[in-house]
C-alpha cells in the first residue's frame, strides 16, 4: 500500500484498489452551474473530489461542493430551474422546511442540486456521481 499526500489531496493505492481525494472542485467537474456571486464553504464538509477505483468494478468519482449566498431561496431556485430546464428528471420541494432538490439522473451520471435556507442566506449543495464510461470532466 502507498499513501501520497500532495498538499492538495491524498492518493492511496493498494493491491485491491485506489482512492484519490482532492479538495479542488470546478464547475466543469460538477457538470452543474455554480450560482453567480455565491461563496464556496471550505470548512468541514465543504466539498471534495473523490475517485474510487476497484479491480473488476466501475470506477466511481464523486464531486461535491457547498456554496452560500445572501440571495433568497426563491431566487436561487428560479436560477436553477432556468439553467437546468428539461435536464431535471426529478424536482422535490418541501415548503414546510423551505428546501428544494433538483435531480438529473442518467445511466452513469447523476447530479443533484440541493437548496436550503439559512440565517439570511441560502445554502447550495452540488453533487455529481460519475461511473466510469461516462464523461470525465
Amino acid at each position: 500500500m502507498s499513501v501520497h499526500d500532495t498538499g492538495k489531496g491524498v492518493d492511496i493505492k493498494t493491491p485491491v484498489g485506489s482512492l484519490d481525494v482532492r479538495k479542488e472542485v470546478s464547475e466543469a467537474q460538477l457538470g452543474l452551474p455554480i450560482y453567480p456571486g455565491s461563496t464556496r464553504i471550505h470548512e468541514g464538509d465543504g466539498g471534495a473530489t473523490i475517485s474510487l477505483g476497484l479491480p473488476q468494478h466501475d470506477n466511481v468519482r464523486i464531486v461535491a461542493a457547498k456554496y452560500t449566498t445572501s440571495d433568497s431561496l426563491d431566487k436561487v431556485r428560479d436560477f436553477y430551474k432556468q439553467q437546468l430546464g428539461s435536464q431535471v428528471t426529478k424536482f422535490t420541494e418541501k415548503n414546510s422546511e423551505g428546501k428544494a432538490v433538483f435531480e438529473i439522473k442518467r445511466q452513469k451520471d447523476q447530479k443533484i442540486v440541493a437548496l436550503k435556507p439559512g440565517w439570511g442566506s441560502t445554502e447550495i449543495a452540488l453533487v455529481r456521481i460519475l461511473e466510469s464510461g461516462g464523461e470525465t470532466n
